[in-house]
């Protein structure tokens, strides 16, 4: 996943890295600041040389529990865990908006 690394690169979240990882191929990738945190299951480039060497390394490693610790990141990455995660987010703060009596009463609007 070679990325120019811009202003506009500093936010993004490339959605495709789980993709990647679910088939359990290895992955190289410009150090994006989102794609941190996979840091044990990718690997990062930024010179010429450094993707040169990443890619070689990344044909090599196939051993199948490399593989099985990439398909379950993608798996606790799946959309189900984050949609489950972000309604979370909805109930608590919606359960902490009715205990401080800021919850919008639509019956009596």
């Amino acid at each position: 996943m070679p990325y120019r690394q811009t202003n506009y690169t500093r936010y993004i979240y490339p959605l495709k890295l789980h993709e990647y990882l679910a088939c359990g191929k290895p992955v190289v990738a410009t150090p994006l600041e989102n794609l941190r945190e996979f840091a044990d299951v990718l690997r990062f480039a930024e010179t010429p040389a450094e993707w040169e060497a990443a890619v070689g390394a990344a044909v090599d490693d196939t051993s199948p529990s490399a593989c099985a610790r990439r398909i379950a990141v993608a798996q606790d990455n799946s959309w189900l865990p984050r949609v489950d995660h972000v309604g979370g987010l909805f109930v608590d703060t919606l359960a902490g908006n009715r205990a401080e009596g800021k919850a919008r009463d639509f019956a009596n609007d």
